[in-house]
């Protein structure tokens, strides 16, 4: 059973997330967690076994700060597209 992740407080930087769990704290879908893997802009994640992978909270934490903008201008430059 997943525990469920409390949104008001930051992650645990020593806690193996699920990618449900990475999508419950962050909003995306599975499938778009699943393409970020793919394409290397997602979390870095761990290859736990064949099937299953893993997203550590300090690793989460980071990619969430890299993606971290102050203006629709700065998102246009960093991602590439329009804000």
């Amino acid at each position: 059973m997943l525990r469920s992740i409390d949104h008001r407080k930051s992650l645990d930087d020593h806690v193996v997330y699920t990618e449900k769990q990475l999508c419950s704290f962050t909003g995306m879908s599975s499938r778009t967690a699943q393409k970020h893997r793919q394409d290397g802009t997602g979390p870095a994640y761990i290859q736990l076994s064949a099937r299953r992978i893993g997203y550590r909270g300090q690793d989460i934490r980071a990619w969430l700060e890299s993606r971290t903008v102050r203006s629709t201008a700065q998102a246009t430059v960093r991602f590439g597209g329009a804000a």
